[in-house]
This record gives C-alpha cells, sequence and structure tokens, in this order.
C-alpha cells in the first residue's frame, strides 16, 4: 500500500489543496485539524513512505509530492527569473530531478526539511512577499532556518 505525506497549511496551500480556516490560523496544533489527521514524526515518516523500512534520526529520504486536486507532482522552478527562482508549482506528470526532494528529519527541533534535487536548495516559505504570491514556497535557501522548517501529517483513513 503506497502512502502519501502531506504537508500542511502552506505546502498545501501552494499545491491547491484545501485547508481549513483554524488549521492555517494555528499550525501545529492538532485541535485545529481536519478529522483523521495525524502529525508524524522523524522515522514515522520513512515508515509510512515505504511501507514499513525505519530510518535514523537526521536521516534523508528522496520524496516526490504529489497534488491530490490536479494530479500534478511538485516541481522546483529553477528556471524561472528571480524573484520566482524555484517557486514550487504542481505541474509535473511524472517525478524526475526537478520533482524529487530531500526529505531531512531535524532531530533537535523535531521537523523536516525539504531540500530540492533540482538546484540543491531547501525550500522556504516567502513570508515577506505580498499579495497572492504571500507564503508561497520557493527553493532558494543554502541552510535550513524557521522559514525552512515543516511539520507533516498523514491521514491513516486517507492512506496520503
Amino acid at each position: 500500500m503506497r502512502r502519501t505525506l502531506v504537508v500542511l497549511v502552506s505546502l498545501c496551500t501552494a499545491l491547491g489543496l484545501p485547508v481549513l480556516e483554524t488549521a492555517a490560523a494555528q499550525p501545529g496544533s492538532s485541535s485545529a485539524l481536519p478529522g483523521g489527521w495525524e502529525e508524524v514524526q522523524g522515522p514515522e515518516a520513512a515508515a509510512a513512505a515505504e511501507g514499513a523500512r525505519a530510518v535514523s534520526a537526521n536521516a534523508q529520504e528522496p520524496v516526490a509530492i504529489q497534488s491530490v486536486r490536479n494530479g500534478g507532482f511538485a516541481t522546483a522552478e529553477v528556471n524561472y527569473a528571480a524573484p520566482r527562482t524555484g517557486v514550487l508549482r504542481a505541474r509535473s506528470a511524472n517525478p524526475g530531478t526537478w520533482e524529487t526532494f530531500d526529505l531531512i528529519w531535524n532531530e533537535a527541533t523535531e521537523t523536516y526539511a525539504l531540500k530540492s534535487k533540482a538546484n540543491n536548495r531547501y525550500v522556504a516559505v516567502e513570508r515577506n512577499f505580498t499579495g497572492s504570491a504571500a507564503n508561497v514556497l520557493r527553493a532558494r535557501s543554502t541552510t535550513a532556518g524557521a522559514w525552512e522548517r515543516f511539520t507533516l501529517w498523514y491521514n491513516e483513513e486517507l492512506d496520503r
């Protein structure tokens, strides 16, 4: 059985997935989540993605992220001109290098970072962008700080 991990709030928004208003207002709060969602930490993510194979803390696991809405795989658009360089779009029919990311668990912060295989950059939430570009995701950072950290959620009922 194949399981897909979903990063709530920022990633769901970027890929056109529905997110509850309360979840967006209070990310990380389990009371604000849609029914059935559970936080996935550390080795659990790899186990969910790979069936039952566990990995050690701070491990890197390659992943591709597929939109439930349009079926497209998230692509790091490395050829876009600045300031859109590295923006993520759910547009590819098949995962390739531009659609592959390392999922990196950090034991100290108990969060994940996504590092694009396309440009070897970490995915960041662009909090300083305004309008429709606000909170867009871009593979643009050389290190994983607070803007590059995510929490993963899994819904066993939906198997994603």
